[in-house]
């Protein structure tokens, strides 16, 4: 078995009595460094932990010291030093590690990277039905389910979990506009009429400096009403408008030339004036000056 991307190591190595022997020699920590490249060396070149190079050609002590970059007579006292701890053996002229199952099982790793190809597979497929979820295609014939993932930094479930993060903002920025405010509706309304629109924002105005802003439901509803006493004519929608602003008025209300009725605007004499006269009397004389009823 070839090309392995990891290897086993007890998390207790510094414990066993060969490393700390080995550790306790005068280049020990020279031996375990050279111990731990093996080990690894083996895992990603060799099969089975014999260090053979396309299964024929022994790998010897001056290749090993050249692959190392360490001086060859370090490598031979560390190759000499794990034979005698019965770390390393040498069988017709081949370096080998026994009990090379103990730090990498081939099998087991063919068996999880065979089983990641299934979950791969089956993962893609799931997309495939779904057909809103982008494919992430491996870089290699070789690349396992989880190496996918790792490089792209996200799981199948974390690439769900960011779609349905998406489709809820987009859900978000449709309620969004679905909610209007008192100046969008305006403009909305006005349309391509300028003077409505300005009308209307003064009059807009004229409310927040009272301190009685209009919220979107009352816009819609005082334009409504707009329309209503108009007939949906806008230069009467302007007059209408400029007059509220003029007078002051918190809502709409028939021209001063057009014929009113006490009673309509006594309905809503509160949002006429906020300190009515107590005597009705002055209060019909105050309508007729401010022209809101006729003589």
């Amino acid at each position: 078995m070839t090309g392995m991307k990891w290897i086993k190591i007890d998390t207790g190595i510094f414990d066993d009595s060969k490393i700390r022997l080995i550790e306790s020699m005068p280049e020990g920590n020279t031996l375990i460094v050279i111990w731990f490249r093996l080990l690894i060396l083996a895992g990603k070149e060799f099969t089975n932990g014999v260090f053979m190079i396309n299964d024929k050609i022994a790998c010897t002590d001056e290749m090993l010291a050249t692959i190392f970059g360490k001086p060859i007579a370090t490598i031979r006292l560390a190759l000499e030093t794990f034979q005698k701890l019965n770390m390393v053996d040498l069988i017709d002229g081949a370096y080998s590690i026994p009990n090379w199952n103990k730090y990498q099982s081939a099998d087991k790793y063919e068996i999880n990277r065979a089983r990641d190809r299934k979950r791969l597979q089956e993962w893609r497929k799931k997309q495939q039905d779904k057909k809103e979820i982008p494919q992430i295609n491996t870089t290699s014939q070789n690349e396992t389910f989880h190496e996918t993932f790792r490089k792209r930094n996200e799981t199948a479930t974390e690439i769900e979990e960011e779609i349905e993060i998406e489709k809820e903002k987009e859900i978000y920025k449709e309620k969004a506009v679905a909610v209007k405010t008192p100046l969008s509706l305006i403009r909305e309304f006005s349309g391509d009429n300028k003077e409505l629109l300005e009308s209307l924002r003064a009059w807009l105005d004229m409310r927040k400096k009272m301190k009685r802003p209009l919220t979107a439901r009352a816009t819609q509803q005082a334009l409504k009403k707009l329309n209503e006493l108009s007939g949906g004519n806008q230069d009467s929608m302007v007059k209408i408008v400029d007059q509220t602003s003029l007078k002051g008025w918190l809502t709409f209300y028939p021209l001063k030339d057009q014929p009113g009725t006490l009673g309509g605007v006594l309905e809503h004499i509160d949002e006429i004036i906020p300190d009515t006269p107590e005597d009705d009397e002055a209060t019909t004389a105050w309508l007729k000056e401010e022209g809101i009823l006729d003589d």
